[in-house]
């Protein structure tokens, strides 16, 4: 049920983001702090939870994937404005 919606052939750069394209127009992510900075950077992760895990989605758009490979180069940022976030993500998972 959960893999049936992805597509077979993710190219290099998703792969290596750990990154999972849908049918629809989101991609999905397993990193919460990926998660994290894309909510920071203003894109707004939405969670689905299957069974013990949790999936966080967002808007498959050029400016997303610029945002999640500009987190993976490891960005200068203000540390307590990206925990909020994290901590956010953090709480929305638990309830």
């Amino acid at each position: 049920m959960f893999r049936d919606n992805l597509e077979s052939s993710p190219t290099n750069m998703e792969k290596n983001m750990g990154i999972l394209k849908t049918k629809s127009a989101t991609i999905q992510i397993h990193d919460i702090y990926s998660a994290a900075y894309a909510a920071y950077k203003g894109v707004e992760p939405k969670l689905v939870k299957h069974d013990r895990h949790v999936v966080f989605l967002l808007p498959d758009k050029p400016h997303t994937y610029h945002i999640l490979s500009e987190f993976n180069g490891n960005p200068k940022l203000p540390l307590l404005e990206y925990l909020s976030h994290l901590r956010k993500l953090r709480a929305q998972m638990i309830t």
